[in-house]
């Protein structure tokens, strides 16, 4: 696990990006948060402007995406 540790990051980085990059260019007012920081490779962080945060978060779970309006840390 040690040895593919950093190949597994930077691979699933990669899928974050993609999956950022697409969903900002097919969805109006979106955008990521903190997208120039050092982050986790695994944790997207995307507003939605003029949505309610719980409407999002009851379409992506009919779609079986799990979501979180609030912080992972609270």
């Amino acid at each position: 696990a040690q040895a593919e540790r950093a190949n597994e990051s930077a691979r699933i980085e990669k899928l974050r990006r993609r999956f950022e990059e697409s969903v900002q260019a097919r969805i109006w007012g979106t955008a990521v948060s903190g997208a120039e920081a050092q982050r986790a490779p695994h944790i997207a962080n995307i507003r939605f402007e003029g949505v309610e945060g719980e409407s999002v978060l009851l379409a992506l779970d009919m779609e079986n995406v799990a979501v979180s309006t609030g912080s992972a840390c609270t």
